[in-house]
């Protein structure tokens, strides 16, 4: 039963020509790109209202190296921004210089969990437009096989 849909499949690949392996291969590349980004998105949680309390306490009663520990370790991104808040501040930086390491480091966080959405946004563009230039090629051909059998259609 397995081997009879995949040479089904392979039979509608060579049917479909060149187009349809063309479409084939982005259908897996999307694929990969949202499985990528939902295993990205599950391991970096967003919600930061528990760390960032938890981790301000430690610092309140710890001080930073304690805080920079908790934050630092913790996947979520606005604890890596606030872990490089407290990393500039113990390096002795002034309140630009921290609001600005912070500043970077959560651009840093954004472009990480951005990443590939153009990608995907460029297939989406892509593959109708593939799609309906495989319909026109198949449309020609079937003229093409309409003039050459004349007049016995």
């Amino acid at each position: 039963m397995f081997f009879q849909s995949v040479f089904e499949g392979v039979a509608l690949l060579e049917k479909g020509g060149p187009i349809v392996a063309i479409l084939l291969c982005l259908s897996v590349l999307s694929l990969a790109i949202i499985v990528l980004k939902l295993y990205q998105f599950w391991r970096s949680p967003l919600g930061g209202n528990p760390i960032i309390h938890q981790g301000l306490s430690l610092v309140e009663k710890n001080g930073n190296e304690h805080g920079m520990r908790f934050f630092g370790s913790h996947p979520a991104p606005v604890a890596q921004v606030l872990a490089s808040g407290l990393r500039a501040r113990h390096a002795g930086g002034q309140d630009e210089d921290v609001m600005e390491e912070m500043s970077r480091t959560g651009q840093n966080e954004l472009d990480a969990l951005q990443g590939y959405f153009r990608w995907l946004e460029v297939i989406g563009n892509v593959a109708p437009l593939l799609g309906l230039l495989g319909t026109v090629i198949g449309m020609i051909r079937a003229f093409q096989q309409l003039e050459a059998a004349g007049s016995r259609v």
